[in-house]
């Protein structure tokens, strides 16, 4: 079992919502349990996916190497491409894009010839601004748009790092047309041909030989791959688990409202008692010596993968208000087979995959509303990979880095920034 306190609790999952307390004989404490309406519509029916690759000259330094090494994006895109037209039936459409979107005229394989070779990179630099603009004005229903890129930001003349504003602010522009948007970006690093790299000052122009990291292999070069569409039909894709890992995940307006959950009878201690039937927890008494502990069950068979990785994650879950730290604590249970009495009927029943255990060491009852919350906490890597120069450093320091990636990642934040608790829970004390 992994522990953490219930201050952790607030954020991602727990569609628990609404829990009443209402006070009873004694210092007996009920809470019922409400969950909330779905407010989420059905799985999205995927009907096409518009796959874009960026073309601009930077990206060939991911394919074109002067000696062997990890060039992980010539293995990358041709893998997505086959794994989505095998499970959406070849419905992946290829464009090139430098600014605006061009079909690719040949057959997939020859994609993949051109890709590995670099003869379909190398065009001039890419105002990812219109990338972004372009493609997600694209969108529509039951469609998906994937874009692989280095998101390294370029307003050619215009100072990036001052002016870096300008990006963020025709993206969001973009975002804003759209409804029920949501986007997920996926972090991959790769070996990289030096040649290939311009810095903020474009140092070297078309001379390569001149150019700041020339004749040198960057390691640990950072590419994307982003998801774009509606939420659910971006949840839908997300749903085969073809992308990664929540370590080199970020997810943008993509809550999660399907999950269900049910009291369990069993695994529970001290002074408790519960009722299924009318999904309340009566809690008589409880102290440190003799905790108050009920257990939760959570059924989230069809959500990514991602999303069970971050519900694992103690450092996710919060509540308010802080001081509620010193009288109750979670519990997150991996393996319930050391229990001795488990509510199997009940698991079984509603196909419970994931458990949490409340645990109360005290009762307060002048706390009249304890506010749970399960959101999104962004994976080490989105904090760190941004850059504000990228002159005259080292190859080093550029390990892991992006210039200027904030400038795209802030229109999302700002498209999304009311819309980031994946689940929410409240208990509220009613008094009779």
């Amino acid at each position: 079992m992994k522990c953490i306190n219930f201050s952790l609790l607030c954020k991602y999952f727990l569609l628990l919502s609404c829990l009443s307390l209402v006070s009873c004989k004694n210092n007996d404490i009920r809470y019922k349990v409400v969950m909330p309406p779905n407010s989420e519509e059905g799985k999205a029916r995927i009907t096409n996916i518009d796959f874009f690759i960026e073309t601009s000259v930077s990206m060939k330094g991911y394919v074109n190497a002067n000696e062997s090494g990890n060039y992980s994006l010539k293995e990358v895109t041709p893998f997505l491409i086959t794994d989505l037209n095998t499970k959406y039936n070849n419905s992946v459409q290829i464009y090139t894009i430098t600014d605006s979107p061009e079909k690719y005229p040949k057959s997939n394989d020859e994609f993949v010839q051109d890709l590995r070779s670099g003869q379909i990179l190398g065009g001039k630099s890419s105002q990812l601004q219109h990338v972004f603009g372009s493609i997600i004005d694209s969108v529509q229903p039951n469609s998906v748009s994937i874009l692989v890129t280095d998101c390294i930001v370029d307003l050619g003349k215009i100072n990036t790092r001052t002016e870096s504003s300008l990006v963020t602010q025709k993206i969001y522009k973009h975002l804003t047309r759209k409804k029920n948007f949501g986007a997920a970006v996926f972090q991959y690093e790769s070996d990289f041909n030096g040649d290939h790299y311009y810095d903020m000052k474009n140092t070297g122009g078309k001379n390569i030989k001149k150019h700041p990291y020339y004749n040198t292999v960057l390691h640990k070069r950072p590419f994307y791959v982003w998801v774009f569409g509606e939420k659910e039909a971006v949840k839908e894709v997300l749903s085969n688990n073809i992308f990664g890992t929540y370590t080199n995940s970020y997810f943008f307006n993509l809550p999660i409202h399907e999950v269900s959950f049910k009291i369990l009878e069993n695994p529970k201690q001290g002074k408790v008692a519960i009722n299924q039937e009318k999904e309340t927890v009566l809690i008589r008494e409880a102290s440190e010596k003799r905790p108050a502990i009920f257990t939760l069950g959570f059924n989230l068979n069809e959500v990514p993968k991602y999303y069970h990785e971050q519900f694992e994650d103690l450092n996710n879950f919060q509540i308010t208000p802080k001081y509620i730290k010193g009288i109750a604590s979670l519990k997150i249970i991996t393996d319930l087979s050391n229990e001795k009495k488990v509510d199997n009927s009940t698991i079984s029943k509603h196909k419970l995959s994931h458990f949490i255990q409340v645990q109360f060491s005290n009762v307060d009852k002048d706390i009249n509303q304890i506010n749970i919350q399960l959101t999104q906490d962004a994976a080490k890597w989105f904090d760190t990979v941004h850059l504000d120069e990228d002159f005259k450093i080292t190859a080093q320091e550029l390990e892991g880095k992006t210039f200027a990636f904030k400038c795209i990642t802030d229109a999302f934040e700002r498209y999304s920034k009311d819309k980031k608790e994946l689940l929410n829970v409240q208990l509220t004390k009613i008094n009779k």
